[in-house]
């Protein structure tokens, strides 16, 4: 595979993305571990009072022309980003209780469960490529979570709970936002529209709950990294990497995530996966690997433009 100038840089972008992507698990169960007050809603609250006002900042700075602005649906994007915010609160409850590596192996097989929930619910045809990534997940999965939380037992079955509850309900998400997108270009403006509708569900659960403000200037600087590094510029930069060398090779590079978050989890966090876990997170590696790859193996000139949905990662 042979790389220009232009393609060179979009998939530095992409993996760029990918590695500001990765750091947003650390940082959470970092934050648990400095400020015992901050409780997970609190955190994801603050999170996007950090990310919504850059995300817009960038949006208007990198406005779209005028005929994509119109036909852009806006209310539907800020519905979309309300009906959804129970989703980001379940993986910030499941970090609170099991480890990020075992968050990461469990998330990262959602690729094959979008392709589950789309055939099972929404009609479409699952290739048999398809079919051998899901089993493969499911392997995967199998290997991974026993050994990780021993046995299934207390607080880590409810980790794992709600890590299942995260990526059932991020797969609806992912189908949701892409449909309501199809087509379109001005992607931070429809991030924007999204994360705000998020932002004031969230506002409004934390003023039934209480606002908690953070204690510490460390506890500061996680959450305004969390919204920045973990969040707005990675969508910046995944976007600019899209629209260089198109969504297929895009998908492909931004499969170094999972990998990056383990080993963060190991250097920052010293979490360490035994070898079967290792070998279960290889399984679902791969059938990541199947699904990006399916139907991309004719590179030579796929259009960048506009940004087609189905690599949408708005991680929120």
């Amino acid at each position: 595979m042979k790389f220009h100038s232009e393609q060179r840089t979009g998939m530095l972008l992409v993996i760029a993305a990918a590695l500001s992507f990765s750091t947003l698990t650390p940082l959470i169960k970092q934050i648990y571990a400095i400020d015992s007050a901050l409780n997970p809603l609190n955190v994801i609250t603050w999170r996007f009072i950090f990310a919504v006002p850059l995300i817009w900042a960038l949006a208007l700075m990198n406005r779209a022309p005028i005929e994509a602005r119109a036909a852009l649906p806006r209310w539907r994007l800020f519905g979309v980003g309300m009906m959804f915010a129970p989703n980001p609160l379940l993986a910030f409850y499941a970090l609170a209780i099991i480890p990020v590596s075992t968050y990461s192996l469990v998330f990262y097989s959602y690729p094959a469960i979008i392709v589950l929930v789309s055939t099972m619910f929404l009609g479409e045809r699952m290739s048999r490529w398809g079919w051998i990534a899901l089993v493969l997940t499911l392997i995967g999965l199998a290997l991974t979570v026993p050994n990780v939380i021993n046995g299934l037992a207390g607080g880590n079955l409810i980790g794992v709970l709600l890590t299942v509850g995260n990526i059932v309900t991020y797969s609806f998400y992912f189908i949701v936002y892409g449909r309501t997108l199809r087509g379109q270009s001005a992607m931070l403006e429809a991030s924007a529209w999204t994360m705000t509708g998020t932002l004031i569900v969230l506002l409004l659960l934390v003023a039934i709950r209480g606002f908690i403000i953070p204690s510490n200037l460390e506890s500061w600087l996680i959450l305004a990294a969390m919204g920045s590094i973990g969040t707005v510029i990675p969508l910046t930069t995944l976007f600019a990497g899209v629209r260089k060398i198109g969504t297929a090779r895009a998908a492909i590079f931004s499969t170094v995530e999972p990998v990056s978050t383990l080993l963060l989890a190991f250097v920052l966090l010293g979490e360490r996966l035994q070898p079967l876990q290792l070998l279960g997170g290889i399984f679902i590696f791969i059938s990541v690997i199947l699904l990006q790859t399916m139907g991309t193996s004719d590179y030579k000139e796929e259009t960048p433009e506009p940004i087609r949905c189905d690599l949408e990662k708005e991680r929120i």
